[in-house]
């Protein structure tokens, strides 16, 4: 048999999703390889960077790419699996990227938001026309014109000179050198022209890079945007102070047209009106932070309960705060931004609460829990001032331990709860390793050589009524169209309101959100009842002390109720909270203050029986088919309905 000829040994590279091969640059073996012998030839491969198939937006292009090499035995195409397991790997990126845009996310009317957005050389040769190696480089602001919001929006861009652009044209800066590892930025400004522009309107930027390509870098038709940045601007209102107002709609720039609009339709179908706080617009929100003149005409300085943070910065120089604006009304929080609820600072809840100010809090994330409670080091400012109500115990003892001054807190919190169980007390604690002197005796533990004062205790009173809800909306479903608020929504401002409030929206007889406002009234009879509920009251209390403490009911059984609607809705809630009653007293029979609790709430409600001259008949219908109703359901399933959107 003859010897077969030479075979050629063919060697290329393998494309993929970034490697696009030149087959002009294949190249055969020029040498034979010896048995057990490598070679390593000196010949070039040749191969492009695919382009990414979409505008990298937002982080600029980021990539790992890997070189695959091929060695093909030409008559037999066969590679040699040594060669094929070899890879090159190399970073991906274009020679220049852009930062995340700065600047203005809402502005007031007549008002411009600034821009500024910088760009980076990050390779080590110079970008632009006016270098050695030329090619183009070019940095654009400009508008989103498919969207609907942005392309209806009349807005115009200025440059840093005040020339004025359409949103059509937007800016431009051609960068004619940009050194290695270096920066430039274009700057500018938009505002909204039209003054009938609806509030909350969005507008879409695009902050966009541009480079000369590699076949021709200096064409200004052909070049190709490498990264885009998008920017929201959104039109918002300043913060005006209305006496009239029934709560406070803390919004941001994540507030969007839609459901900027269903809170309106809300405050509207309910009768109410609301003020606006726009965190992004303000930098931010603080309950006690002073305000400035202008967003307090018409309201003097008022002394509230608990001592307010310092004030400072541009807004310090009335003395009067949210707080004072909103005492015993409410404040609801759109929290869906870094800007809202996470710049509060902390305890300001807390503090709000004890200053008469209630809070709804809507949205996906969770509350910050220093919002909620007094902080240790701000114990000693709510001493004396919250609501007069403060106990201070200085805890010593032999044996140092923050545990120790834990439990000394949990049976300070029982004794209080036993002495005023309508009540809701916060037992702070500030643990600090003190030694006393020999001459003093301790207040708890034994006595010993050596003593120790190893905190306080404060305990602040925290009103029941002014409450801290915190109800949860489905995330990023808002800047849909047809977005309509979650019912949860409805009832959790109807909750925080005030009872007079919502008793006020009965006499109205409104229709179309009875449901929740039955609910809502209920649900504050059932907190003021839950209240008496204990095992342990400290000492008794009579017939007529207790009547006086249940000031939810004797409210609602107080008032008029001139139309048959709002008659009929007032009967529903009391029926239904009587048979409560009676459900839970089936499990608390055997407690006598129980049951002198109930007999008290069936002669206050007995009482509006006689006054509004309902009919025993029917009146005893709709009790004994609601009783019957509950007969099956424990008292916290049938709390749990209550708020069961």
């Amino acid at each position: 048999m003859p010897t077969p000829d030479p075979q050629p040994i063919r060697m290329a590279l393998v494309n993929n999703k970034w490697v696009s091969f030149n087959p002009r640059s294949v190249f055969n073996l020029p040498c034979a390889i010896p048995p057990g012998q490598a070679v390593h030839p000196q010949h070039r491969l040749e191969f492009t960077i695919k382009k990414p198939q979409t505008i990298p937006t937002g982080e600029p292009l980021c990539e790992s790419g890997v070189a695959n090499f091929s060695a093909t035995v030409g008559r037999v195409e066969r590679q040699f699996s040594k060669v094929a397991s070899q890879q090159i790997r190399f970073p991906i990126r274009y020679p220049a990227d852009i930062d995340t845009i700065e600047g203005s996310k809402s502005i007031s009317r007549n008002q411009e938001a600034l821009l500024s957005v910088k760009v980076n050389n990050i390779s080590s040769k110079a970008l632009g026309l006016q270098c050695r190696q030329q090619r183009l480089l070019k940095l654009n602001f400009k508008a989103d014109t498919n969207n609907d919001q942005t392309r209806n929006a009349c807005v115009t861009f200025y440059n840093r000179d005040g020339v004025p652009f359409s949103y059509n044209q937007g800016l431009t800066k051609s960068i004619n050198e940009l050194p290695a590892h270096g920066q430039d930025r274009l700057s500018g400004s938009i505002t909204f022209l039209n003054p009938a522009q609806p509030l909350y309107t969005k507008v879409t930027l695009f902050a966009e890079l541009e480079l000369g390509r590699l076949d021709c870098p200096t064409d200004h038709q052909l070049t190709e945007v490498v990264q885009r940045r998008v920017f929201e601007v959104q039109l918002a209102e300043g913060y005006q102070y209305d006496p009239d107002a029934d709560f406070l709609l803390v919004t941001n720039a994540d507030t969007s047209l839609p459901e900027w609009n269903q809170w309106k339709t809300l405050a509207n179908r309910l009768g109410l009106t609301f003020a606006t706080w726009n965190s992004s617009l303000n930098n931010g929100i603080s309950l006690f932070h002073e305000l400035q003149s202008r967003e307090t005409e018409g309201h003097p300085a008022v002394e509230t309960d608990t001592a307010p943070l310092p004030a400072t910065g541009v807004h310090a120089d009335t003395g009067v705060t949210l707080v004072d604006h909103f005492n015993d009304k409410t404040i609801v929080f759109l929290n869906n931004d870094d800007t809202c609820l996470k710049s509060l600072p902390p305890c300001d809840l807390f503090r709000s609460a004890n200053s008469g100010v209630r809070s709804y809090i809507v949205g996906p994330d969770e509350v910050r829990e220093d919002l909620l409670y007094p902080e240790k080091d701000l114990a000693a400012n709510l001493s004396g001032r919250a609501r007069k109500t403060v106990v201070e115990n200085y805890i010593s003892t032999m044996r140092s331990s923050e545990d120790r001054l834990v439990k000394a807190a949990k049976k300070q919190a029982k004794k209080l709860r036993n002495k005023w169980p309508e009540k809701r007390f916060t037992v702070v604690y500030n643990y600090e390793d003190l030694p006393l002197p020999r001459n003093r005796l301790p207040i708890v533990g034994t006595y010993g050589l050596k003593k120790h004062q190893i905190g306080t205790l404060t305990s602040v009173l925290s009103p029941t009524k002014h409450m801290i809800t915190n109800l949860s909306k489905q995330p990023d479903e808002s800047d849909r169209s047809d977005y309509v608020l979650h019912p949860s929504n409805v009832y959790g401002l109807l909750k925080s309101l005030p009872l007079q409030k919502k008793i006020q929206l009965v006499q109205n007889n409104i229709t179309e959100d009875r449901e929740a406002l039955k609910k809502a009234i209920l649900s504050d009879l059932v907190d003021e009842h839950k209240a008496f509920r204990r095992l342990k009251w400290a000492g008794g209390i009579g017939k007529s002390e207790l009547k006086k403490r249940l000031t939810c009911l004797q409210q609602v059984v107080d008032a008029s109720y001139p139309e048959p609607g709002s008659k009929e809705l007032i009967q529903e809630i009391l029926i239904e909270f009587r048979a409560f009653s009676a459900r839970v007293l089936r499990e608390k029979w055997y407690r006598p203050r129980y049951r002198q609790l109930v007999k008290v709430i069936h002669k206050m409600i007995d009482s509006f029986k006689q006054k509004e001259d309902i009919d025993p008949a029917h009146w005893l219908e709709n009790y004994q088919a609601k009783k019957q109703s509950f007969a099956g359901n424990s008292p916290m399933e049938f709390m749990a309905s209550i708020s069961g959107f």
